[in-house]
């Protein structure tokens, strides 16, 4: 049985689960979590008056759960329910049922920590800018940085491909130090970069563009398949960046570039 002040997640992706958690547990509060919108009904009618908040992704396979958030919402008007997605979908939907808060993914971790902190003890939303969402087709110049020339080649080939959905530019490396030459020359708006490289960790090459080291593009997407460096994605997400598994594969990474474009204003 969930505590009191338990807050329910329904989203599979981990990383922004044990950040919440994270942040949220020395504060009073317990994450349960959901695997489905189905099972977020069931969780919400067998606890309600245990549960202080409900997240919901809006793509979370099973059930629609946008039917999910309008038997909640009518059921427990009280809880207070945030809904996030990509590139806007669902977006008038989710406002016309009156949930408290949409979160455009990606999004910096800390604009849905302060609305849930906001929400729960203050009674006010702060309204996050990654709410924003500029219409158009998405159009960025790409750096991709990853050490193996393969998947380097795979994605630059998948991603410049412009089609009615995209146009990007992409350009790679598979040495870190010679991003920063490629960056200057270049000008990315938009950076991929690998988390575990030969020379140097992701995270570290982030931090030398936002040292200003060489032209720092408008975002990072950090693109991970290691488990065992958990403290670093940590990081990561508290700097407001994005991360994605590689096993996610390569539907995945445009949609979620696609959402980072609409969030920067890079569309046509």
């Amino acid at each position: 049985m969930p505590n009191k002040n338990t807050i329910l997640i329904c989203d599979d992706d981990k990383d922004i689960i044990f950040m919440l958690n994270q942040l949220l547990n020395p504060k009073g509060y317990t994450i349960q979590t959901a695997g489905s919108g189905k099972e977020a009904v069931q969780i919400v009618k067998e606890f309600h008056e245990n549960i202080c908040l409900v997240l919901l992704d809006l793509n979370m396979p099973g059930m629609g759960v946008l039917d999910s958030v309008k038997q909640i919402l009518l059921a427990y008007p009280k809880i207070p329910l945030i809904v996030q997605s990509v590139a806007g979908i669902l977006k008038k939907e989710s406002e016309a049922l009156s949930v408290k808060a949409y979160f455009n993914k990606p999004y910096p971790i800390e604009d849905l920590h302060d609305c849930i902190v906001g929400l729960l003890e203050n009674n006010a939303v702060p309204i996050p800018s990654s709410t924003i969402v500029e219409e158009g087709i998405p159009k960025a110049k790409i750096l991709l940085v990853d050490d193996e020339e393969e998947i380097c080649e795979y994605l630059q080939e998948e991603l410049n491909q412009n089609t009615e959905d995209a146009d990007y530019e992409v350009r790679f490396t598979t040495q870190g130090d010679e991003a920063f030459k490629i960056s200057n020359e270049f000008e990315p708006d938009l950076m991929i970069v690998d988390m575990r490289m030969q020379y140097m960790w992701g995270d570290e090459l982030i931090r030398k563009f936002l040292d200003g080291e060489a032209y720092c593009p408008k975002d990072f997407l950090v693109f991970s398949s290691s488990e065992d460096v958990a403290s670093r994605l940590v990081s990561i997400r508290e700097g407001g960046f994005e991360v994605l598994n590689k096993m996610s594969g390569v539907e995945k990474l445009k949609e979620v570039l696609r959402a980072m474009c609409q969030k920067h204003g890079l569309v046509k």
